[in-house]
């Protein structure tokens, strides 16, 4: 990991101000070279999504007016929905840009279905953002349970749900 380029950013907040993105809200950043690759796990993410945003689950754990904002890049955007909100920064090629992304995020997703160890997981903890990731590969020893982020138990939609709620309730806000 470059850590003079990754490493937590010091005008995180004006990044988020400048993307609409206010401080109740959750600022939860995904992607892969595309987002459309079955192994990378993005159609179990917004599964996951979905479900949180639609049964209250998530809502309910937010202060009030906070949202879930997803920030989205690669070749291929996420799929979203009426209602969720979404950045889209498209392919990126620089890690300046990357770093930014990171950096203002809250939590960075990685829910592989198949990895060895995603370097986007180890850029993320660099630059102070933790993790929510399936158990698979090597991702077990770059996320641990409560300290750099948290794993779903299982890569289904409602392990990676549960996952992303017990993160909300129990770390939201940690410095």
């Amino acid at each position: 990991v470059e850590t003079d380029r990754f490493a937590p950013q010091p005008d995180r907040d004006a990044l988020r101000a400048a993307w609409g993105v206010g401080p109740d809200d959750l600022l939860l950043v995904a992607g892969a070279h595309d987002n459309r690759e079955r192994r990378k796990g993005g159609a179990l993410l917004i599964e996951a999504l979905r479900r949180v945003s639609e049964d209250g689950r998530f809502a309910a754990l937010l202060p009030p007016g906070g949202r879930l904002v997803l920030a989205g890049f690669g070749r291929s955007a996420l799929p979203a929905w009426p209602g969720l909100r979404t950045l889209a920064f498209g392919e990126v090629e620089e890690d300046e840009v990357l770093a930014d992304i990171l950096s203002a995020a809250d939590l960075a997703c990685i829910p592989s279905l198949e990895d060895n160890y995603p370097n986007i997981a180890l850029d993320a903890l660099a630059c102070g953002t933790p993790c929510i990731a399936t158990a698979c590969g090597g991702l077990p020893e770059i996320v641990r349970e409560g300290s750099s982020g948290v794993l779903a138990a299982e890569a289904e939609p409602e392990a990676l749900a549960a996952a992303l709620l017990r993160f909300v309730e129990r770390h939201r806000g940690d410095a």
